[in-house]
């Protein structure tokens, strides 16, 4: 394998932009004096996904070779870097791989499923496995020569050092944690029946049925849910019980506090989250406001923009193509490499794909895949848009920045753009769309601010020995909707969170959607009273480099800290008056 791949890398100088998680490979000179453009267009012989088991086999012989090379007193800092570049060349691939092993996944859980879960440890303790190599050498007896030599390749020897390689124990972990996700999304609410009347009934045919009252429709749904969602929870308490082992391995409390410091490279912890909860109830009532709005007017109903989901590909393109270069040039031109190398997706889920939407990188070419599977409607092409911003940064950027925070103001800041341009993007219906977008916003906003809460309360708890139960769960999270005046009807509405695979499969990210959709409503208002800035604003953000963390992100551009319950707040009324601005104008 390695040979054939050196043969269709462009040979490049690789900066570590976050250990282990991101991969930058800077321009590079292309042989003619000149230097290489990014991103690429996707390497052909890079998409087809090897065994894991091969891939894993040869990048360990890599690193005995390396290990041994950086060892030898009569080796050269050229020869140190050649073994360096060999075992470095596989690792970029490995996550590479990964991206299309997960794009594979996701359109055909059944064929990938095994094959997934070994490449998601492979490539959760790649990084490690070299880094652990490299330091060994950098304190070892040609540590001055090891030094050398990842200098030359243009790495800084620091952030190598310090790692150890994967224990067994951890590896053991990280499998299980990938084969109870698996478990998860193979959980299918449609398998789910309930007998009633002598009929057998699934959730599809009893909401559809003309033939039930609405006391047995509801008593079915609620039936069929709650197995499913009791289902899902158990795997979730699974999960959570994996990932706090592992965190212990790392030396963290929770899982939640590893997450948020080295996953998604947070400059506050979960400590500084209490005030999500109120954040959560106001963002609810904003949405409440305009969700009434949207089934009381007509003028603003979900039913005058449905057909954004109807719309053909080449004419989505049309329609996403106008708003991006509206807004700046270079956005354009990442649709027209997404298109181009057939990397935007968009599956409607028939075919039984995983329904998601997700941008996942390609270190290689420095490019991205788009994922939309299973939106409709006006969702459609508001995914659509929510996935441009990442696939923009990635294009344009790639590895500027690792905190996640950061990264979905990408994307939902181009929804809020998308939301005060809609006029001029589609028409006559784009004040159904405005209104749409800032309250998909505000949902977002409302349920993962009490879900961050949720979930670090309940990891804390079983860190603390509190054996968890599904009741426990169920109780727990109605105990802080309680608190702040909130309520479901029906007892299984308070297991709802155990549908959201944000919440149970990418732990520690739910945050990310809440602090980023506050900042995203600020975006939104202030293009609403200068566009031209409010773009400037967002291209900031989009292109920004050097800077960690979403505090100082914001601060950086010149934004609010939405950690701070006033500047939430003041984001949530304003969207408001903004909407009722955009509506009377």
């Amino acid at each position: 394998m390695k040979d054939k791949i050196i043969a269709v890398i462009i040979a490049v100088i690789v900066v570590v932009a976050a250990v282990g998680a991101y991969v930058a490979l800077s321009d590079s000179d292309d042989g003619n004096g000149g230097s290489t453009e990014y991103p690429l267009d996707v390497i052909a012989e890079l998409r087809e996904v090897p065994s894991a088991e091969e891939t894993e086999t040869e990048y360990t012989a890599s690193l005995e070779i390396l290990a041994e090379t950086f060892s030898d007193t009569t080796a050269t800092a050229d020869e140190m870097e050649t073994a360096f570049s060999d075992s470095y060349t596989i690792y970029v691939c490995i996550v590479e791989w990964d991206t299309w092993i997960t794009i594979d996944y996701y359109l055909d859980q059944e064929t990938y499923g095994a094959e997934y879960t070994l490449w998601t440890t492979l490539t959760a303790t790649a990084f490690k496995n070299l880094a652990s190599v490299v330091s060994d050498g950098l304190d070892g007896s040609c540590g001055t020569t090891v030094d050398a030599a990842i200098r030359s390749y243009g790495f800084d020897p620091e952030e190598f050092r310090g790692y150890d390689s994967a224990t067994a124990e951890e590896t053991a972990l990280l499998t299980r944690i990938s084969g109870l996700e698996d478990d998860y999304y193979a959980i299918d609410l449609g398998d789910y029946t309930y007998t009633y009347g002598g009929t057998t009934w699934t959730y599809a045919t009893a909401s559809a049925s003309t033939t039930l009252t609405s006391a047995e429709q509801a008593t079915i749904i609620s039936a069929i849910v709650e197995d499913y969602y009791t289902d899902c929870a158990e795997v979730y308490i699974d999960l959570i019980e994996a990932r706090n082992d592992l965190a212990e391995i790392y030396g963290y409390d929770t899982y939640i506090d590893y997450a948020y410091k080295e996953t998604y490279s947070r400059d506050y912890t979960p400590d500084d989250i209490d005030g999500m909860l109120q954040v959560g109830v106001l963002s609810a009532s904003l949405y409440s406001t305009l969700n009434r709005m949207m089934t009381t007017d007509q003028s603003l109903s979900s039913d005058t923009i449905s057909w954004l989901g109807d719309l053909s590909y080449n004419d989505t393109l049309v329609y996403l193509d106008r708003f991006l270069s509206g807004v700046d040039s270079d956005l354009s031109g990442v649709l027209d490499y997404l298109d181009r190398n057939g990397t935007l997706l968009v599956e409607d889920g028939s075919g039984g794909q995983i329904t998601a939407g997700f941008t996942a990188s390609l270190p290689v070419e420095r490019g991205a895949v788009v994922y939309l599977c299973g939106y409709s409607g006006y969702n459609e092409f508001r995914g659509l848009v929510h996935e441009l911003g990442h696939a923009s940064n990635t294009c344009l950027n790639f590895g500027s920045t690792s905190c996640m925070d950061v990264r979905e103001i990408h994307s939902s800041g181009l929804e809020a753009l998308l939301a005060a341009s809609a006029s001029d993007v589609i028409g006559d219906s784009g004040d159904a769309l405005t209104v749409a977008v800032i309250a998909s916003l505000a949902n977002t906003i409302s349920t993962t601010s009490i879900f961050a809460v949720f979930e670090a309360q309940v990891y804390e708890m079983e860190a603390s020995g509190t054996e968890l139960t599904v009741d426990l769960l169920r109780s727990t999270y109605k105990d802080l909707l309680d608190s702040v005046g909130l309520s479901y009807s029906s007892s299984y509405g308070y297991l709802s969170w155990a549908g959201s695979s944000n919440l149970v499969v990418d732990a520690g990210y739910v945050v990310s959607y809440a602090v980023s959709g506050l900042s995203s409503l600020e975006i939104f208002v202030d293009a609403v009273e200068n566009w031209d800035a409010a773009v400037d604003e967002y291209m900031d953000i989009l292109n920004q480099t050097g800077v960690s963390g979403y505090s100082a992100a914001v601060e950086a551009a010149g934004m609010l800290d939405m950690l701070e319950t006033d500047n939430a707040t003041a984001a949530i009324t304003t969207a408001y008056y903004a909407i009722q601005y955009i509506l009377s104008s």
